[in-house]
C-alpha cells in the first residue's frame, strides 16, 4: 500500500504525492488531477489550507473569506484530528519513519460541478507542533480515461460523498448532510440576489 511505499523508499506523504503527480500524467496519460495541504491545530478546532495545486477544470478547494467553514466531507479534514472532524471510514494506520500515518480513499463529488474525484489522503501528526497535524491530499478528476485505467476506482470500500467548498456556500440542507458546521448563509444570499434581479427583470418586461 501507500504506506508502504513511502517507507521503502523514506518519503514524507508530500513528497511521495508530488512525485506521484509527476508520473501519473507521463506513464498513466493522468492529467487533470490537484494537490492540497491541510495544517489543523485541535486546540482550537481550526484547519488551515497551506498549499493548493490545482490542476483540472474543476475549481476545486482553494481559499476562501475569513470566517468560513471549509466542507467538513473532504477527506483532507477528517484525516486532521478525530476531535476536531469525523474519522474517515476504512483507514488504513501505518508507520513511517517512527511517524503513525493515516491513509484513506474517497470519491468526492463537487455537487456544484457534477464531477467527481477519486481522492487519496494521508494524515500525520506535526512534529514541531504540539498537538497538530497535518493531511496531505491528490485527487484525480474521474473521466473515462482514468476509469480505463484505475481499476479500483468504482470498488464498494471507497465511500462517495457529496462535497462542496464551505458549509457557508453549501445547498445541501441538514438532512442531506449531517456534517454541516455552518449555516449556507452566502448561499441564501446568493439566492435571494438572483430572487431579485430575476423580479427586476421581470418588471423591466411588463413595461
Amino acid at each position: 500500500g501507500l504506506i508502504e511505499l513511502m517507507a521503502r523508499y523514506r518519503a514524507t506523504p508530500e513528497m511521495f504525492f508530488h512525485r506521484l503527480s509527476e508520473l501519473m500524467p507521463t506513464h498513466l496519460g493522468v492529467r487533470e488531477m490537484y494537490f492540497q495541504r491541510f495544517n489543523g491545530d485541535p486546540a482550537r478546532s481550526t484547519a488551515r489550507l497551506t498549499k493548493v495545486l490545482n490542476m483540472s477544470r474543476v475549481p476545486v478547494p482553494h481559499g476562501v473569506g475569513p470566517g468560513e467553514h471549509y466542507c467538513r466531507r473532504w477527506l483532507s479534514l477528517r484525516l486532521l484530528s478525530p476531535d476536531t472532524t469525523p474519522a474517515a471510514p476504512a483507514a488504513i494506520t501505518g508507520t513511517v519513519g517512527g511517524t503513525t500515518e493515516v491513509v484513506a480513499a474517497q470519491r468526492s463529488r463537487f455537487i456544484d460541478h457534477d464531477e467527481t474525484f477519486l481522492v487519496l489522503t494521508v494524515g500525520r501528526p506535526l512534529a514541531l507542533t504540539a498537538g497538530g497535524s497535518s493531511s496531505v491530499t491528490l485527487g484525480f478528476l474521474m473521466d473515462d480515461h482514468l476509469r480505463r485505467t484505475i481499476r479500483f476506482h468504482g470498488d464498494p470500500a471507497v465511500p462517495e460523498l457529496d462535497v462542496n467548498l464551505t458549509c457557508e456556500r453549501c445547498r445541501l440542507t441538514p438532512a442531506e448532510c449531517a456534517d454541516r458546521a455552518a449555516p449556507p448563509i452566502l448561499y441564501e444570499a446568493e439566492q435571494q440576489r438572483e430572487r431579485i434581479e430575476t423580479r427586476i427583470e421581470s418588471l423591466r418586461s411588463d413595461r
